[in-house]
């Protein structure tokens, strides 16, 4: 049953009637889009949304055109205020905001003709620059030279629901829009971990219509104030006064604070500063001195680091969006400093340009004068005139560089050359970490540092051991001598025999394998709800990785099928949709828990490899996922592959000295090593299901007889999950082989059931 606020359309709903609009949706849509927001609870970007725009947009229609439209609950988030203080925030879905700004865009026009021209924060054509702008007037044209400076203490999250409600009941007359505001206003808030939180006070900060409500209910203040006939500005909830003399200002900051306490349920902070002619004051980032703004000299050294920081002077980091940021700067301060202040920022941002620039020059990232002059063409510089020293500059540093006596060279072309022989020696480096054995009647030993595979006396094949980390054996009748054995046993090199279906049937490692504090918190676990976080991360991580599956091989736009990429918006919904479930879950008990979260990951894996079916359809038929007694070439791949995982995740655990066989999602069994069931999940897209795909697409000579693979496609797939296991990423911005982004993601397991962690995060594959 929906909720008793949500009223069908009638008369009166002229306003909603507009919403209803698909072009008023989708212009919506675009302003979201534009501004790159980010997503809320559902996990859905814009990047997601705008796969099938047209889709989502056509459901949100529906929902308001029939009245089912449900908003989902903020996600909590915070960020620090200029004090140190944290501020609250919340995080609106894509649809939601989508839908917030097209009725704000409607009722904006109603509203804005009610306010005032004292009001200028969160206004159209409005702006800080031109709040500044009318205080200076009333200080030098209308001699109010004495001024009393204030904010309202928490104004956002102090403002009742109910005066707010009638304001919009009474100017609007729409109970539909009012009855969606008022669902908006009282809808909760879930943060981190989705404990909701009910919201029964406050507009909430984060929510596209907040400012403009806001607004609204201090509508009737703004009034009450000016009809004194004294100089008033205000911009959200800071505001100054301004009288003629020092008597009118005091009487009038208690009036103003007995008004919001009585009047609109509001306090004033104690911080509220009263400047007389001689005594400046300070508003919205600026100071005010008897009709003159200067910046302080603490918001100099703000905006002197910003600037700083922007280009990059002491850690050689420029900021990506270093143009933005000054050109944020300057459109505000530009218009409201002085012209000395504005020369002084400029001789500040001239220096850091010169230095920033002189740097570039000898790191060979800016080769010649063109590239210098070019740079400082993006620059804005606060004062107009200083436009035209450019040259200038760009004179001044080329010849300055050219003393240092550096030389003009194509850096791109040399850059080239050395990623050539990187790879080309990583390669080399990852060919020696798996020595894989699949021939019967070999005999394996070591000598002086080199492993020598024998076949009837003769030596047929020898590896160093400098780089080995793995031996696999797949044949029956191979002979392992002790002394291999031993080093092996020594280095923690891992050796694996496999059966037929690659699933191992032995396995060699140190017999110190294991702490016993580590097994005690393992066995903890499984009580509470660390076991269960541990598992609604892992598999949280799987299906946003099978997700980066699909959106993968969505690029390959050539060889992926109509269909595929016709579904895949919509399967990454759903998927989505998934996601969002698995992060509100909660259960009472690991029991309970495992049931639900199993559910929800066939969920996802439904969608998945049914995307998955329709990628690879082109190529053979893929009759869809099937575990036990598979006898297709995609899923004999797909579980050989996974068997060969099954090794990599065990002797990952092993090295964080883990128990494989005390796991939390399979349910522990006999002989059953449920924990390596568990870890191995959030992998399987990124190694196996990638490769086989992969190879698959390439048209790779792959066959199966009687059910099984050959030994030709056995040794094909083995020899590409090696080279993806042994694959460089860039994880946590370092270089990292996989099989070791492994072992740290098993070390992370272990801190986080060890109480080092306090929560853990899975392994997420970028596309």
């Amino acid at each position: 049953m929906l909720p008793t606020f949500m009223l069908k359309a009638g008369m009166g709903s002229q306003y909603y009637n507009q919403l209803c609009s698909r072009k008023t949706l989708r212009d919506a849509w675009l302003l979201i889009k534009a501004k790159h927001s980010k997503g809320g609870i559902d996990a859905i970007t814009v990047a997601d949304f705008d796969l099938e725009a047209e889709k989502h947009l056509d459901t949100l229609l529906a929902a308001l055109i029939t009245h089912t439209y449900i908003p989902m609950p903020m996600q909590k988030a915070s960020t620090s205020k200029k004090d140190g203080s944290i501020r609250e925030l919340g995080m609106l879905t894509i649809g939601d905001k989508i839908i917030q700004n097209a009725v704000k865009t409607i009722i904006e026009p109603v509203f804005e003709k009610k306010f005032l021209d004292v009001s200028y924060g969160y206004r159209p054509g409005k702006g800080p620059a031109k709040a500044i702008k009318r205080l200076l007037h009333i200080i030098r044209c209308e001699d109010r030279k004495w001024a009393v400076v204030c904010d309202i203490h928490n104004c956002f999250d102090s403002i009742p629901h109910a005066p707010v409600l009638h304001l919009l009941d009474d100017i609007l007359k729409d109970n539909d829009i009012s009855a969606l505001i008022e669902m908006w206003l009282k809808m909760g808030k879930v943060s981190g971990n989705f404990k909701w939180s009910d919201n029964n006070l406050g507009l909430p900060q984060g929510a596209v219509l907040s400012p403009l409500l806001t607004n609204l209910y201090l509508n009737a203040f703004d009034k009450a104030i000016i009809a004194y006939n004294i100089g008033y500005v205000r911009y959200a909830d800071d505001f100054v006064i301004c009288c003629q003399n020092k008597e009118t200002v005091q009487n009038m900051l208690g009036f103003a604070r007995r008004m919001l306490l009585n009047d609109f349920q509001l306090t004033l902070n104690d911080n509220c500063r009263i400047g007389s002619p001689n005594q400046p004051f300070q508003f919205l980032g600026v100071k005010v001195n008897n009709g003159q703004v200067v910046l302080s000299k603490e918001k100099e050294e703000i905006l002197k680091k910003r600037i700083n920081e922007s280009f990059g002077i002491e850690n050689n980091k420029p900021s990506s969006n270093f143009l933005q940021i000054l050109s944020g700067i300057k459109s505000y301060y530009g218009q409201v400093l002085m012209a000395d202040e504005k020369n002084k920022l400029d001789a500040f941002l001239i220096d850091c340009l010169k230095e920033r620039l002189n740097t570039a020059y000898k790191n060979r990232t800016i080769s010649n004068k063109s590239h210098i002059r070019g740079f400082i063409d993006q620059i804005h510089f606060f004062s107009p005139q200083n436009d035209l020293i450019r040259n200038k500059i760009a004179y001044e540093i080329t010849v300055s560089c050219k003393k240092n006596g550096n030389k003009v060279i194509d850096n791109s072309l040399i850059q080239k050359k050395v990623q050539y022989r990187k790879k080309q020696f990583r390669r080399m480096e990852s060919s020696g970490m798996d020595l894989l054995v699949t021939s019967t009647g070999i005999q394996i030993g070591i000598s002086k540092g080199v492993v020598t595979l024998k076949k009837s006396g003769k030596v047929i094949k020898t590896v160093k051991t400098g780089n080995l980390k793995n031996i696999t054996i797949t044949s029956d009748g191979i002979g392992v001598s002790s002394n291999l054995l031993k080093y092996c046993v020594e280095k923690g090199i891992a050796i694996d025999f496999l059966n037929y279906d690659g699933k191992p049937y032995a396995k060699l490692y140190t017999p110190k394998f294991a702490e016993a504090n580590k097994e005690i918190a393992q066995i903890h676990a499984l009580e509470g709800d660390k076991g269960i976080r541990l598992v609604k991360s892992i598999i949280g991580g799987k299906i946003k990785n099978q997700v980066n599956t699909l959106k993968y091989f969505s690029r390959q736009r050539k060889t992926a099928s109509s269909a595929f990429m016709k579904c895949l918006p919509e399967s990454c919904e759903k998927i989505g949709l998934c996601l969002a479930k698995l992060k509100t879950l909660e259960c009472k008990n690991l029991e309970e828990a495992r049931g639900k979260i199993l559910s929800i990951e066939g969920q996802a894996a439904t969608v998945y490899w049914n995307q998955v079916k329709l990628l690879l359809e082109k190529y053979l038929d893929f009759p869809g996922r099937k575990h036990k007694g598979a006898i297709d070439l995609v899923n004999c791949m797909l579980n050989y592959g996974y068997a060969l995982l099954y090794s990599r995740a065990w002797e990952a655990l092993i090295s964080a000295k883990l128990n494989p066989y005390i796991g939390y999602l399979h349910v522990p069994a006999k002989n059953r090593p449920v924990l390596v069931y568990d870890f191995v999940e959030e992998f399987r897209s990124a190694v196996v299901d990638r490769t086989v795909i992969g190879l698959i697409s390439k048209r790779e000579k792959l066959m199966i007889k009687d059910g099984k693979l050959t030994d030709s496609t056995k040794k094909r797939l083995i020899k590409k999950i090696f080279e993806r296991l042994n694959r460089i990423e860039n994880y946590r911005d370092q270089e990292t082989r996989f099989r070791d982004i492994m072992k740290k993601q098993a070390g992370f397991i272990d801190r986080f059931l060890c109480g080092k962690a306090n929560k853990y995060r899975p392994y997420i594959k970028t596309w």
